[in-house]
């Protein structure tokens, strides 16, 4: 699925230059390709190089591109980073129920084996 965003990715912004309509489409596209895999994070690296080759790298239309596909890659770290802090109050709440569960467990062994004790 990631490679698919990422080409896809790749032939909007090739069509980008036709109508800027198509940078949208790149920008989510780059973004559901992030989310698929992290690799897509070497896109950018692969437009630049496409637009060296193509000789259109320092032009004023390319940079309000590589800006927004600049801030649609900020915007995935920031989202990523919020749900790993998310998972991890997850994970220490679930830690924590789970050394109240063993505490109570071994309590409830302890007073039934107190229990069988007293009645011998």
């Amino acid at each position: 699925m990631a490679a698919i965003f990422f080409f896809s990715c790749l032939i909007f912004y090739i069509l980008s230059y036709k109508r800027l309509f198509y940078l949208l489409l790149a920008g989510l596209c780059l973004f559901l390709s992030l989310l698929s895999k992290e690799v897509a994070i070497v896109l950018p690296i692969l437009i630049l190089g496409f637009d060296l080759i193509s000789r259109r790298l320092i032009s004023r239309t390319n940079l309000i591109k590589y800006t927004i596909l600049g801030l649609i890659i900020l915007f995935y770290f920031y989202v990523r980073s919020r749900t790993y802090l998310a998972l991890g109050d997850r994970e220490k709440a679930r830690i924590h129920a789970e050394s109240a569960l063993r505490n109570a467990n071994t309590q409830d062994i302890v007073n039934e084996a107190r229990s069988i004790l007293q009645m011998k």
